[in-house]
């Protein structure tokens, strides 16, 4: 791999990205919009997964002030 894609993990619409994600890009495959596409999919399934996990800890950690 020579080439990466570099694209921002939103963490919604207005706010700050909340990281990179950085793929290789395939030395055998041009970037055509059907490559691209793919890794923008993937760099939204990665921020859907980290804005689920932030929420899941954000309940459970109200979750455990209600219990005390």
């Amino acid at each position: 791999v020579h080439s990466a894609l570099a694209l921002p993990i939103s963490a919604s619409a207005k706010s700050m990205p909340l990281g990179v994600l950085v793929a290789g890009l395939s030395p055998n495959r041009a970037l055509d919009e059907g490559y691209s596409s793919f890794y923008a999919v993937l760099a939204s399934q990665v921020s859907t997964a980290i804005r689920n996990a932030r929420a899941y800890e954000e309940e459970r950690e109200r979750a455990d002030a209600l219990a005390r």
